[in-house]
């Protein structure tokens, strides 16, 4: 948790304006190797917010605190690449409807917060 905190907070301002850091259920707690989604997709994980990072006060971007469970979305980019084994790169989160996003209210919502104000 420590180790995905810091990831986290090198991340932001670093590379990005907000980072998370979510480590399947079974890896903190030595349960055992990641879930791998296979062809037939079998159960989809649990995941925990181990890190978060934000540009904005509070964090306003996550509608998960460390050590929450975050919901795996059907059909989206974690989904993919725990069937692939291969990393995703999203440089813009589209909300439109019809996306994984706009399927998801509670990520949706928390997408839809102000921008944060650029102060000189």
């Amino acid at each position: 948790m420590r180790t995905s905190q810091e990831l986290a907070d090198l991340a932001v301002p670093l590379f990005a304006d907000y980072a998370v850091v979510d480590l399947e259920h079974s890896v903190p707690f030595g349960e055992g190797p990641p879930v791998h989604i296979g062809p037939l997709g079998e159960r989809l994980p649990v995941f925990r917010r181990a890190g978060l990072a934000s540009i904005r006060p509070g964090v306003p971007e996550s509608p998960w605190v460390r050590g929450e469970p975050v919901p795996v979305v059907p059909g989206s980019p974690v989904t993919e690449i725990l069937r692939s084994w291969r990393p995703h790169l999203e440089p813009v989160l589209d909300t439109a409807p019809g996306t994984w996003i706009a399927r998801d209210p509670v990520r949706a919502r928390a997408r839809r917060a102000p921008p944060p104000s650029r102060c000189s």
